[in-house]
């Protein structure tokens, strides 16, 4: 509990222990900024004088307790809030229709009602609206929205009151306006015959008010948005910056990059009073119709913002994202107009970097928040629309080099882009005369102009985020999957060549790195895989056992009855299914393994290399190493697959890849700045009912979110539980064996704990019982993300630090709960997982594989160790192998390391639609 000091609460008084008479009551974190959030909304336009108000309140001792401090003053009308908020969740949430909310709410009123007195009914009866509209109104849940008339053509923007009626705007100076009507024209009714003169039964319009326009831009007001956000996340954003200064070999938080130091030196962040934001920008266009085949094809356009100085399990979830603007339906704007709908944007974000001053819990005189656009998200189409580059078709399709689209196939960086350079080719595009020029610019430089250019701080380079979601994910595995593998359902019927057995490759002599190997140059091509290949896959896909959280693929992942795979399940394929079924499928019967591993080594070194590719970018944590590792196994990927595939098309995709050591050295951790949390925006608001009108859209959405957002901040309801309901617990009877292991476990810590066999005790002795209850699973956390541990599968394999500090690997058997120490009181009982090792220099082909693969084949032993919660390491995803596998003569099994965040893109629940 903490002491509140708001405005609301300002007036409150209580005397401390020492007789001291203090102003504020005691309340939750939580109540404190929510309730400094709501008084900075109340006086945004003139902080300082919110300041005044606070000081003359304190000074004040004889104010009286506002009731609504206390909700045990107040009348039944206590239930009238979760009632409120609970029927504007289902509207909202759940996608309850008006109608249905009306039904609800007679059903609440009445149970409420039932429960309480009778005088009492009928006032909260009449408490409650009746439409859910009513209600969201008396929640004040709807921010501040600014309308904007919209060009249909060219997406310029006017101020509703002062639009002309038709479009002003101009591609060159001399060029004639576009003169699009703005305005949707009047419906004149049949005039009637009166007295010989004819009259129209419809008044024109007195002002632009009362005109409809055709395109309707809405925008929501930045800074009322800072002023309710800010007081919200203001403790979450100070601790993390302290957490994240600690000075590392690694970049694991965008705060540790060199971008962010770049945007704010050192000396801006020194200030502890002073709180110096970066924001991304997402932009890109969905379907709001949610028709995929068959109907009617409409583009709305987000312009989305999230703080990227949040804690990572904070930065992307919805109620933190700010949706600045709805680019309106139906179409899209091109490459030149898209900067007509972001000036508006440029224009409000720009004198932020000079800093606001934001009432804050910790500063309530106010505090200086500066506010920079440190980062673009997005797809690639949309990132060069909006930055002011060339699309892929053209000459000079990169946004980080020259690179021609000539010399794609080289695969190769070109020279790298200047910020200076870049930006003086984009202020000659605006300033060209006709377009002839500006397609001489184009074609020379790839460059157009961009509204960014106009934020003096804006690196047009390096402010550029690689969206690894659609170029990786998405994109180069999604090729390799079917283009390259022509993983195929018997389209064409016949079995595909498989490679040549007839050419062998030798081992290399260099022991330099386990990369090395000899490439035969005439080794024949082959054109994927074939039928009985596809048909193993499948069937192997389905013996893999992968923990809760990951994402699961189908056993018949890629077939068009499946529909279109997600990133997460491209994933999940390439760093987990592959790895642990590739052997079976490339090298056939693992007792011909010497003769069938030369002939497929070229094939697996090919999944290799693209495997390590996938798992670097899943990596929390990112060293130098690890970059130069990337474009060495990339640059390995592409050099087999020019050998391998006779459909071996270079694509942008490939070639943007190659940026990728850059992007990481600059950013850091890639996922960290992914544009998975924007596609997730799109998605979520593709669900929110809309009335079909194209021109309804953009308001109707708009204001559906953010009602959803501030309702989700104030309401109790969704807040996490800190308490959430543990397991059933089961007694367990102690065997002497696992007993004494227990026992022996404690002794380590504590030397007088006694054995319950060993009496008579002294009085007052330490006596461990010989019984325990036993739960089904027990959270852990390795420093990197949360995870339950359970004695059955798929949460059963884990990999874990012994009491010596040695790693293995082991399956857990059970887990106990003790009743004598409450501060030890969970235990992991684990039998221990042998790794089988492989000789680097005997085996070199298998070890450089499982190396590569990132996985481990163990066999059971019978030894059993007691660890505890925070001993373990990880989960495995893994796979059972029959004996004999690998020339093991026993049961093993193949087991893959879950350490880093392998879930799924992003692991903030989506609320479900009806």
């Amino acid at each position: 509990m903490e002491v509140c000091t708001c405005p609301k609460c300002i007036n409150y008084q209580f005397t401390d222990e020492n007789g001291k008479q203090n102003q504020g009551p005691f309340v939750s974190k939580s109540t404190r900024n929510r309730q400094w959030a709501a008084a900075s909304l109340q006086d945004q336009d003139n902080s300082s004088r919110l300041s005044e108000i606070v000081l003359e309140e304190i000074s004040d001792n004889n104010s009286i307790v506002s009731p609504e401090t206390s909700e045990t003053h107040e009348s039944p009308s206590h239930s009238k809030r979760p009632t409120s908020e609970f029927i504007t969740w289902l509207y909202l949430s759940v996608g309850v229709s008006r109608e249905k909310c009306r039904v609800a709410r007679e059903y609440l009123v009445q149970i409420v009602t039932f429960f309480q007195a009778d005088n009492y009914s009928s006032i909260f009866k009449n408490e409650i609206p009746k439409d859910v509209r009513t209600i969201l109104r008396k929640l004040d849940v709807t921010p501040q929205f600014n309308k904007h008339v919209c060009c249909p053509t060219c997406y310029s923007v006017y101020d509703i009151d002062t639009s002309p009626f038709d479009c002003g705007y101009q591609d060159f100076p001399h060029s004639s306006p576009c003169g699009e009507s703005l305005f949707i024209p009047l419906y004149i009714k049949p005039t009637s015959y009166v007295q010989g003169h004819l009259h129209s039964l419809q008044t024109p319009p007195k002002s632009l008010k009362d005109r409809t326009p055709f395109l309707t831009y809405i925008t929501q007001d930045f800074v009322n948005w800072l002023m309710w956000f800010i007081p919200q996340v203001e403790e979450s954003i100070d601790e993390w910056r302290q957490k994240v200064q600690v000075e590392t070999n690694s970049i694991s938080d965008y705060q540790q990059s060199p971008s962010w130091k770049n945007l704010y030196p050192p000396s801006q962040t020194a200030q502890a009073s002073a709180m110096p934001l970066s924001f991304s920008l997402f932009v890109d266009w969905f379907n709001p119709m949610a028709k995929k085949l068959g109907g009617k094809q409409v583009s709305l356009g987000v312009l989305a913002l999230n703080c990227l100085n949040l804690p990572a399990t904070k930065r992307w979830k919805l109620q933190n994202t700010f949706l600045s603007a709805i680019i309106p339906a139906p179409n899209q704007p091109n490459m030149v107009t898209i900067n007509n709908v972001l000036s508006l944007f440029v224009e409000e974000i720009m004198p932020l970097s000079a800093g606001i001053n934001i009432p804050t819990p910790r500063y309530p005189n106010g505090r200086k928040v500066v506010i920079k656009l440190g980062c673009l998200i997005g797809d690639l189409v949309a990132t060069h629309k909006v930055a002011g580059y060339a699309s892929h078709s053209a000459t000079c399709f990169c946004t980080w080099c020259d690179c021609n689209k000539d010399n794609i196939k080289n695969l190769e960086i070109g020279r790298l882009r200047q910020s200076r350079i870049v930006k003086d080719y984009a202020y000659s595009f605006k300033q060209a005369q006709n377009q002839a020029e500006r397609d001489r610019i184009l074609k020379r430089a790839g460059v157009r102009w961009s509204e960014l250019h106009r934020l003096p701080y804006w690196d047009p380079v390096n402010h550029v985020s690689l969206g690894v979601m659609h170029m990786w994910y998405e994109g180069i595995l999604q090729n390799h999957f079917f283009r390259r593998w022509q993983w195929s359902f018997g389209k064409s019927g016949k079995p595909q060549q498989e490679t040549d057995t007839n050419e062998s490759h030798q081992e290399s002599s260099s022991d330099e790195n386990d990369d090395e190997m000899i490439i035969d140059e005439h080794s024949k091509k082959i054109e994927g895989l074939s039928s009985e290949q596809v048909k193993k896959f499948q069937s192997l896909f389905e013996e893999v056992i992968v923990p809760t959280g990951i994402t699961r693929i189908p056993s018949n992942a890629g077939a068009p009855k499946t529909g279109k795979m997600k990133a997460s399940e491209w994933k999940s394929l390439f760093s987990i299914y592959l790895p642990l079924v590739s052997l079976d499928v490339f090298l056939g019967d693992f007792d011909s393994i010497e003769s069938t591993l030369p002939s497929n080594w070229l094939l697996l070194k090919n999944l290799c290399a693209l495997v390590t590719c996938t798992n670097i970018l899943i990596y929390q944590s990112i060293t130098q190493d690890n970059c130069k590792s990337f474009l060495h196994h990339y640059k390995t990927y592409c050099k087999t697959s020019e050998v391998l595939f006779s459909n071996c098309k270079i694509k942008p995709n490939h070639h943007y890849a190659l940026h990728v050591k850059t992007q990481l050295l600059w950013w850091g951790p890639l996922r960290s700045i992914s544009e998975h949390s924007g596609e997730r925006l799109n998605g979520f608001l593709q669900k929110f009912k809309n009335n079909g009108k194209a021109d309804k859209f953009g308001l109707t959405i708009m204001n559906r979110f953010c009602q959803w957002q501030r309702l989700t901040a104030k309401s109790s309801l969704t807040k996490e539980n800190p308490n959430p309901s543990s397991d059933p617990e089961m007694d367990f009877s102690l065997d002497r064996e696992t007993y004494l292991k227990l026992l022996s476990y404690l002794q380590m810590s504590d030397s007088k704990i006694r054995d319950h066999m060993q009496i008579p005790h002294p009085e007052g002795a330490k006596v461990f019982p010989n019984h325990a209850k036993e739960i089904k699973t027990l959270q852990c956390n390795n420093g990197l993300h949360t995870f339950n541990v359970s004695a059955k599968p798929p949460n059963n394999i884990i990999k874990y630090k012994t009491n010596d500090g040695i790693l293995r690997y082991g399956s857990v058997n059970h887990i106990l709960k003790t009743v004598w120490e409450p501060s030890k009181n969970s235990f992991i009982l684990v039998g221990n997982m042998k790794k089988i090792e492989y000789s680097p220099t005997k085996n070199k082909l298998i070890w450089s594989i499982f190396d590569s693969l990132a996985i481990n084949q163990l066999r059971k032993i019978i030894n059993i160790e007691v660890i505890q919660g925070n001993q373990v390491v990880g989960l495995c995803a893994y796979r059972q192998l029959p004996a004999w596998s690998l020339g093991v003569k026993e049961p093993t099994m193949l087991v893959r390391l879950i350490k880093e965040g392998h879930s799924p893109l992003s692991n903030e629940e989506v609320p479900n639609f009806g």
